[in-house]
């Protein structure tokens, strides 16, 4: 039969395996996340940066156009409220 003692290196046995196993788990969880990020996010994110600077490329000369309509308009205002 088994005592107090035995069931307690049993307990102490049992936490040191399971917590070895649980380390290995985390280890490999890590591997599994840093290839994940290596493979899919990273190369998303490059991709995504990339339509980003097309869409800056086509909007920057649109505002600029913008800008110098609206510096007319303000300029036009102002000589219609003087005439005024």
């Amino acid at each position: 039969m088994l005592d107090k003692q035995d069931l307690q290196a049993i307990r102490e046995m049992m936490t040191e395996e399971i917590g070895k196993a649980v380390s290995a788990s985390e280890e490999r969880m890590k591997g599994h996340m840093d290839l994940l990020m290596e493979n899919e996010v990273r190369p998303n994110f490059r991709i995504l940066a990339e339509g980003h600077e097309t869409i800056l490329q086509q909007v920057n000369p649109r505002l600029d156009d913008l800008e110098q309509r609206v510096d007319h308009l303000e300029t036009e205002v102002m000589l219609l409220k003087s005439a005024i």
